[in-house]
């Protein structure tokens, strides 16, 4: 299973979905990792790091071309049509503040995991 972490699109975001210890992590479970070239540097991650974790690092197109894919904030409509038909998309999507979003990603056949309305305990 092949694991994509992009870059962020959204202007100001400073986080990034996986850190090289997550993706290390990732990497000991069996998967293979792909980072988007850049997309830890606004969280002080240098593509190195992600490199000596294991991680291949890539462009854009390349990230995105992946089974599953991490990403910190919902994606626009572009990032929407760049997912592959039967990748996951792991993300913060605010489910019921974002009903058209909601109805975008329903229209593509892929599966989407809302982490911000996984319960916590």
């Amino acid at each position: 299973m092949r694991i994509g972490v992009v870059a962020e699109s959204s202007a100001g975001e400073t986080r990034v979905a996986a850190t090289p210890a997550t993706v290390q992590q990732l990497i000991q479970l069996g998967y293979v990792v792909s980072v988007e070239t850049q997309a830890g540097a606004l969280a002080s991650f240098a593509d190195e790091a992600y490199t000596e974790a294991g991680a291949t690092v890539v462009t854009r197109d390349t990230a995105w071309a992946n089974d599953i894919i991490l990403k910190v904030n919902a994606p626009n409509d572009q990032e929407i049509d760049r997912l592959l038909e039967g990748a996951t998309l792991v993300s913060l999507l605010s489910p019921s503040l974002n009903p058209d979003l909601v109805e975008k990603v329903a229209a593509r056949p892929i599966t989407v995991m809302a982490m911000d309305a996984v319960p916590r305990i």
